[in-house]
């Protein structure tokens, strides 16, 4: 399954996506990522059950878990105040792009009533 993973991900990356929805339309958006997924679904099916068919994925679960702990003890850990502090500046970042936006809209929407009596 991971050559599918492979395939189907840089396929089907939300910019990609809209750059051909803008390019060549959403129609041809929607066919081009639904034939990504399925042709990379059988794709990933042949390796596993025809090219492969003995492979075992090895995976450790206690080496797994004894890493994710390990990663855990390295999160640098901050106080409430903080997390809502960094919480809030993302917030304002957002607001603040929106409202950016939101003023361009409506600045092209009064120039072309303008335009338009």
């Amino acid at each position: 399954m991971a050559v599918t993973f492979l395939m189907a991900g840089a396929g089907t990356n939300i910019p990609e996506l809209l750059t051909i929805s803008k390019t060549i339309g959403k129609r041809a958006m929607i066919m081009y990522f639904g034939m990504v997924v399925v042709i990379s679904n059988v794709v990933g099916y042949i390796t596993n059950r025809i090219l492969m068919p003995g492979f075992t994925p090895v995976l450790n679960y206690d080496q797994t878990q004894h890493t994710i702990s390990y990663a855990n003890k390295m999160i640098v850990v901050m106080p409430g105040w903080g997390k809502n502090l960094c919480s809030a500046i993302l917030v304002f970042y957002a607001l603040y792009a929106l409202y950016k936006v939101t003023i361009k809209k409506i600045g092209k929407q009064q120039v072309t009533s303008y335009e338009n009596p």
